[in-house]
């Protein structure tokens, strides 16, 4: 099974985690297909329905990450919580 993430080496040389966000779920094709059909419908020309499709990646892309940030967070919350729990009951 391959990993969920690859641990790379950043720009200032630390080092971090890149996600690798699976979009093969039945849910996202059906999403996905569906928004499709419906910009292909609008009958856009070319470039507008271009730049649609270039919006509309980034904007998932923003969500992703924004999603991913969010429950990074409340698990390093949840951790804090546990590690101070799990100490005042010693």
């Amino acid at each position: 099974m391959e990993p969920d993430f690859t641990i790379i080496e950043t720009a200032w040389g630390d080092q971090d985690a890149m996600i690798h966000i699976k979009r093969d779920t039945e849910e996202f094709k059906v999403a996905a297909q569906a928004l499709g059909d419906f910009m292909n419908a609008l009958n856009l020309p070319a470039d507008k329905h271009n730049r649609l499709v270039e919006l509309t990646v980034a904007q998932v892309g923003v969500a992703e990450e924004s999603a991913f940030k969010q429950g990074f967070g409340l698990g390093l919350e949840y951790g804090r919580y546990e590690t101070t729990e799990n100490e005042h009951k010693k």
